[in-house]
């Protein structure tokens, strides 16, 4: 949440009372958020290839098959979570993604616009132990 969604949610709530006539005015309809957007954040650098090459070797079997998932889906950790097996299709390789865990662990839709994302052909291999990089739309 960042504070110009708070403010924004606060001075639609403060003008909803005004409208009521509840309050004469409202307060928060003047206050404006100085710093500029994305002021202060810090610039996500992905791991090289040898860096995730180096993790995968010290990981177990599970959690590189799952770091490889993650990184060849792009999924955020939040969607990754609310994965369910009665979303993945192993037939035709497909795996829908229309659901993430917040951070109270409920269930909710994606964050993204386009809601529900369909990825394809995300396993390959005997025992489905390699994973190509897939197609989502």
């Amino acid at each position: 949440v960042t504070t110009r969604r708070i403010l924004g949610s606060l001075s639609r709530a403060l003008s909803f009372a005004v409208g009521k006539d509840w309050m004469a005015a409202n307060p928060a309809a003047a206050v404006r958020v100085t710093g500029k957007r994305g002021e202060n954040a810090r610039k996500v650098v992905p791991p090289t290839k040898a860096m995730l090459a180096a993790v995968l070797m010290a990981a177990d079997a599970a959690f590189a098959l799952k770091l490889k998932f993650a990184a060849a889906t792009g999924l955020r950790a939040s969607e990754l979570h609310a994965l369910r097996w009665s979303k993945i299709d192993f037939t035709i390789r497909e795996v829908t993604v229309d659901s993430r865990v917040d951070v109270y662990g409920n269930l909710d839709t994606t964050k993204s616009e386009a809601g529900t994302d369909l990825c394809r052909s995300f396993l390959t291999g005997r025992n489905y132990g390699s994973i190509r990089p897939l197609v989502c739309k």
